[in-house]
């Protein structure tokens, strides 16, 4: 897996960490390890589910949908002949958005997609630059990952029920739902993640710059959107990100891949969030879920912080 910890309002990353590790002094002794230590998990692009659900809320909000727009969920929604189940396939029945996001039910968000329109929504991941690769030092870059074309999930409607709830062709590094995230946490400023704080030569010692933050999202959505973070965890699937001190907001995920091992689906587990100044994404591959396995390693950070 991997973590990102990444300051919100500038981009500057200050951890990156992926797992498991390895020794740069001895590369050789994991060159045939199948765990691939090698692979810079925090920059390479996974199924993404319902951290996604983010996009579509800021989509939503952009449109001056209202929070409080209403939705009945009954465990299961037909989009043509393509049957989608929720997370609960008793349902959840009626829901907001506030409360959809905290239980995370995917038909809420299939409805809240289609009233949105697959144009405003492929804008609106333009908007957060899931379609761009980042470049954080010579040899490191992330990935630009997939990001479905307009045309697709304009064909067919199933395709854009996918997308709604972060399912389908969409895959995405943990870098990319960092910046979205920030933008939300940081009143609506896109930042462009940096990594090198300095070059030094000899005695010189030179700040690298960094992009000028941007506006994409208004503050007053920003302000909503946060507060419906913050339910999904004091009320929702992240009751288990839940700081000691202070406040969090925060998105689990749990994302089918369509891989299969041994008759077992395997799926993506994520957390992604912020506390105080920073914005935190935990992901990990082939979890269970992701206020199991994510939720409590974003707490953790989050205490650590807290005592610094």
């Amino acid at each position: 897996g991997a973590v990102i910890v990444m300051q919100s309002s500038t981009g500057k990353i200050r951890a990156l960490s992926s797992f498991p590790s390895y020794s740069p002094s001895n590369v050789g002794e994991v060159l045939d390890d199948t765990s691939a230590p090698l692979v810079n998990r925090a920059l390479s692009a996974y199924n993404v589910g319902s951290v996604f659900k983010l996009c579509v809320l800021t989509a939503a909000l952009r449109q001056n949908i209202k929070p409080l727009t209403a939705y009945t969920c009954d465990g299961f929604v037909n989009i043509g002949d393509t049957r989608f189940n929720c997370n609960n396939h008793s349902g959840h029945g009626t829901l907001d958005m506030t409360s959809a996001l905290a239980k995370s039910c995917n038909c809420y968000f299939i409805g809240l997609g289609k009233e949105v329109g697959a144009s405003s929504l492929y804008d609106t991941c333009l908007r957060f630059g899931f379609n761009r690769a980042y470049l954080l030092a010579d040899g490191m870059t992330a990935s630009s990952g997939t990001l479905p074309s307009l045309s697709s999930i304009t064909a067919q409607p199933a395709a854009l029920a996918n997308l709604s709830f972060g399912q389908g062709d969409l895959m995405l590094t943990p870098l990319h739902i960092a910046v979205m995230v920030a933008a939300i946490a940081n009143g609506g400023m896109l930042v462009t993640p940096s990594l090198v704080e300095a070059v030094t030569e000899g005695d010189k010692i030179t700040e690298f710059d960094t992009a000028t933050p941007r506006r994409i999202l208004s503050d007053a959505n920003t302000v909503t959107l946060r507060t419906m973070m913050e339910a999904v965890i004091s009320d929702g699937t992240g009751a288990s990100a839940k700081p000691e001190k202070g406040t969090a907001g925060g998105k689990t995920a749990t994302a089918e891949t369509g891989w299969y091992v041994e008759n077992r689906l395997v799926t993506q587990s994520w957390f992604a969030g912020y506390y105080g100044e920073y914005t935190i994404v935990v992901i990990k591959e082939d979890g269970r879920s992701g206020s199991t396995d994510c939720a409590p390693v974003f707490k953790s950070i989050c205490d650590a912080i807290s005592e610094l």
